[in-house]
């Protein structure tokens, strides 16, 4: 009689749970989720990785509990109590125990492929217990990545889109930064009023200010200027260092007046910094705050710099205009009220306004929203309305014109084949318009569907422009081709005046159809065509702006800097160096009269000085600047390199090397260790 009880039990628990399958199952998913992106230059961000992980994990999750469900010869009991207090832990999670930003994607990335790995990994190891003693350690072992994800917060992702993880209960940059701001006896200066009036005499740029996003022509090229090269043995001096809002934000710069955006909690600021101690002189702000989970909060436009006054967006859309000297506003504008977006895009509005004189005189600000109603309406009916233009004396609607979804560039200003026009890029490809009317000139039919498409154009010549795009997609350089019909001629040559509304005769004599876009006639009659001269993978930058100097294009090739031959697209660094410049999502600046290429890294926190070879990378040195990640455009001005990123902002002499004191030297660790 004793036996039958020791029969029973045995019965119950059975042979040890299948294992082997699930520590096969958490192998494949783990290497679905890590590999892929190692062997791209462009990361997560390129086709069909993102996609491929996300499937991985999910699938690999789904295989999971087919094998717990039917194959793993864990008792029945414990197989539904185990998946129903997991997923009761992961709703609760997901309903409000997750911190925001770790409810989406990451779950995905991170947490499933975690819990799955905690629980094959506690089923080997107490596999000798048997299944009676080993099913609590493993149940916990499950839930302990629930718990631990509870416990964490992300403060958003870099450019390859892995996470930045910390506590939730330690401080964010941007809470440290207010409360040194709220701090009286904080060592950072308080901003003035805006309006103050003892600051000086309106502002007036020179030719060696930096005056919007990128300099004069949106180019990146500093000219006019050398910079010494010797940094390995004698680094630039570091003159300030102080912390800022969140935002990524560049720099313009007028005289000794730094301007830049940031967030400061609910508010979107754009301060006035002194050049030379760093010192805030002004700030304006408006309620409004922008942010998503993977750039975070904050602006990300640059000021721009036009007879006195400032022209920015915010990153939740609102344009204005603001008396440079004093930061008072003069007018505001919303992209939310004054264009089809009804709500910012994905990653917030980032276009810097562009300053166009106007034919009666006056002047526009032009700037870029989207419109969402691009994918249902005929590009040639000129009915998307995705970019607009203020006047810049009122504020008021001038017009509304251009095609795209969404694009996160910004316009810019170009004479191509001696006609002025305004070229925007955007997710269904890139566009010219008209600056006096926003009517459309020509469209390169290029759509990369719902991604992004954010770097500047870069205009070659007079008739020939490099369109370049992230994940995975390329680079096109594009040659314009532009005809004036006889109608157009016949009746410049009666009465001055262009035709409005004649058709084309005939297409250019030496284009070519099978590559050219489709047809796109002018207002006034003029016929314009875009042929797609090469097209290359060696150039994929994501949001990473390329330089030209002396024929050769200098960018990003993902995380790697690269130089591209533009007759043909090929990069002309051998693959073998590579390693020497990997810099994440970077940035580049060209310094054109010394040939060097001014890099900051993403993630590293440095900046690094190369030579413009086009034979190969020569790396001359490497310095440490901001520190975390690092997405915003370096400015040279005035003999110094200003760096930034969402937490903190530093200015270094580049035109002369000293020897910091001992002061100088407490000071810099004190504000490093801050």
């Amino acid at each position: 009689m004793p036996a039958a009880p020791q029969k029973s039990r045995s019965r119950k628990w059975g042979r040890p749970p299948r294992v082997w399958p699930g520590v096969l199952i958490v192998a494949l998913v783990w290497l679905s989720t890590t590999l892929p992106a190692r062997f791209s230059s462009s990361g997560m961000t390129a086709p069909g990785v993102m996609e491929g992980v996300i499937l991985g994990a999910l699938g690999g999750t789904l295989l999971f509990l087919i094998w717990w469900l039917g194959f793993s010869r864990v008792p029945w009991g414990d197989r539904w109590r185990g998946l129903a207090i997991v997923i009761a832990a992961l709703a609760a999670g997901l309903l409000g125990g997750f911190h925001p930003y770790m409810r989406a994607m990451p779950v995905a990335f991170y947490l499933l492929p975690s819990i799955l790995l905690a629980a094959v990994a506690a089923m080997v190891v107490t596999r000798p217990l048997g299944w009676r003693r080993a099913r609590w350690p493993t149940l916990v072992a499950s839930l302990l990545p629930i718990v631990v994800w509870c416990c964490l917060r992300s403060n958003g992702m870099s450019g390859y889109l892995a996470a930045d993880f910390a506590w939730r209960w330690t401080p964010t940059a941007e809470q440290e930064f207010l409360a040194n701001l709220a701090d009286p006896d904080a060592s950072i200066a308080k901003p003035d009023s805006p309006g103050d009036s003892s600051i000086g005499e309106p502002l007036v740029a020179s030719d060696t200010d930096w005056p919007e996003f990128r300099g004069p022509h949106r180019d990146g090229r500093l000219v006019g200027v050398e910079v010494r090269d010797d940094w390995a043995e004698n680094p630039p001096r570091e003159l300030w260092r102080r912390d800022v809002g969140p935002g990524w934000s560049s720099f313009c710069v007028i005289g000794d007046n730094v301007f830049t955006q940031e967030q400061r909690g609910e508010q979107e600021m754009v301060v006035c910094y002194d050049l030379n101690s760093g010192d805030e002189r002004w700030a304006s702000g408006v309620e409004a705050r922008f942010d998503e989970s993977t750039a975070g909060a904050g602006p990300r436009g640059t000021p721009t710099f036009d007879g006195g006054f400032l022209y920015t967006t915010g990153g939740s859309g609102v344009v204005q205009k603001l008396d440079a000297r004093t930061g008072k506003q003069l007018w505001q504008r919303s992209l939310i009220d004054d264009t089809p977006m009804e709500v910012p895009p994905e990653w917030g509005f980032a276009s810097s306004p562009l300053i166009v004189d106007r034919a009666d005189g006056g002047k526009l600000a032009i700037v870029y929203a989207g419109d969402p109603r691009t994918k249902s309406l005929p590009l040639e009916s000129n009915l998307p309305e995705a970019a607009i233009a203020y006047d810049t004396q009122t504020g008021e609607p001038v017009w509304r014109g251009g095609a795209g979804f969404h694009g996160y560039g910004s316009p810019h200003l170009a004479t191509l084949l001696g006609v002025p026009q305004v070229v925007i890029t955007s997710n269904a490809g890139a566009e010219s318009l008209d600056p006096q009317t926003g009517k459309s000139l020509w469209f390169y039919d290029w759509p990369i569907g719902g991604f992004p498409r954010i770097v500047q154009p870069l205009v070659r010549g007079d008739d020939t422009l490099i369109i370049a795009t992230g994940y995975g997609a390329g680079t096109h350089a594009i040659k314009l081709n532009h005809t004036v019909s006889r109608d157009a001629q016949r009746s410049a040559s009666s009465d001055g005046a262009p035709s409005d509304s004649a058709p084309p005769d005939s297409a250019p004599p030496d284009s070519d159809p099978s590559k050219s876009a489709p047809l796109r006639v002018a207002a006034n009659g003029d016929l314009w065509t875009t042929e797609t001269v090469w097209q290359s993978k060696e150039l994929k930058p994501y949001f990473n702006d390329l330089v030209e100097h002396e024929g050769f294009l200098y960018g990003f090739d993902g995380i790697f800097l690269t130089c591209i031959d533009p007759e043909t697209g090929e990069s002309s660094w051998p693959k073998r160096s590579r390693r020497e410049v990997e810099f994440g999502q970077g940035q580049v600046l060209l310094v054109a009269d010394s040939g060097l290429l001014v890099v900051t890294t993403e993630l590293t926190g440095e900046v690094v000085l190369l030579r413009a070879d086009p034979t190969k990378p020569e790396v001359l040195a490497r310095i440490p600047a901001a520190q975390g990640k690092t997405w915003n455009h370096p400015v040279i001005a005035h003999g110094k390199l200003l760096v930034r990123n969402g937490r903190e902002m530093v200015c270094f002499d580049v035109t002369e090397a000293e020897e910091p004191n001992a002061a100088q030297v407490s000071a810099q660790q004190t504000r490093r260790a801050r």
